[in-house]
């Protein structure tokens, strides 16, 4: 890349996220009818997505876009900042979900998402951090990682989101209550109970209903939501369910508080939903990651 005077893009695309094969070619296209200099860094195999993102990184370019999914688009991030890389990371929201552009309210049509890319803002964008693991949204223990771990690719394409909702009658009828204790700076005293589910996030994630309080970016804290449920599966569709109809004035059978870190401690021992991707085990030592990030949105 030595044209001057054109800035210079590098996109590190996941061709295995559901619409990125058959949308390259007009990124292409796209980036090729605005004479903005592009290279496009294409990976086949999700495990050398490192490798790419190394390689976007030795480019040198203004700034740097991840294409993909949710995770490949988290993945990203999380790879960029442990680097220390300090200029803009674009979005290209190629998934199934695309929660994290969602929220950000990036396009998800190919237009106007490269629009953004090329004429959008920076915002500085707080991460959250869970045994070493980023997430972008939320961060959640119980039923709905359960989803995340078992949902199928193929069922995501087919399907796109109704997937979830499918997979997610599925685990209900399955699933069992967990005993937790929760310890935090902000707490007087630890929260210990049981419950179908622990939910921690950094920005707004009611995007079509108001399932649980809300919360912004612009603010430097997690909010932390514990359904105390006991074992009841009733309870737990009751507390979503008033949520939901009071638009957020009540709160039934919820536990909320905000901090900047906070300890999870479960029985039996249970992974997490990392932005809609399982990983790690309990215990969860949770915090904001230390540093900003830089999003074009």
């Amino acid at each position: 890349m030595t044209n001057k005077g054109k800035k210079q893009y590098v996109l590190v695309v996941n061709l295995k996220s559901r619409q990125s094969a058959e949308a390259i070619d007009k990124v292409e296209e796209l980036f090729m009818s605005r004479d903005v200099l592009l290279k496009v860094i294409k990976v086949k195999n999700p495990r050398r997505i490192k490798e790419a993102f190394e390689e976007a990184l030795s480019a040198n370019a203004d700034t740097i876009i991840l294409g993909g999914g949710d995770g490949t688009l988290i993945s990203g991030i999380e790879y960029l900042s442990l680097k220390d890389y300090q200029k803009p990371i674009g979005l290209l929201p190629l998934g199934t979900a695309n929660y994290l552009a969602r929220n950000l309210d990036i396009p998800l049509d190919l237009d106007g998402s490269i629009e953004n890319l090329l004429n959008g803002s920076t915002r500085l964008i707080p991460i959250g951090v869970a045994n070493d693991k980023f997430f972008a949204l939320t961060f959640i223990v119980g039923l709905t990682q359960k989803v995340a771990a078992e949902v199928s690719d193929n069922l995501k394409r087919k399907f796109g989101q109704l997937a979830y909702i499918l997979e997610l009658i599925k685990q209900t009828r399955k699933h069992k209550a967990f005993r937790y204790t929760i310890e935090s700076p902000d707490l007087k005293k630890p929260l210990k109970g049981l419950t179908h589910q622990i939910i921690v996030y950094n920005s707004d994630i009611n995007l079509q209903l108001k399932l649980v309080p809300d919360h912004s970016l612009e603010r430097t804290s997690l909010k932390v939501v514990v359904i105390k449920c006991g074992k009841s599966k009733f309870k737990l569709y009751v507390g979503f369910l008033v949520h939901i109809l009071t638009a957020g004035k009540l709160k039934p059978y919820m536990k909320v508080f905000e901090t900047q870190s906070l300890k999870i401690t479960t029985d039996p021992v249970l992974a997490a939903d990392y932005d809609g991707e399982p990983y790690n085990h309990s215990p969860f030592n949770v915090e904001l990651y230390k540093r900003k990030v830089h999003i074009i949105c």
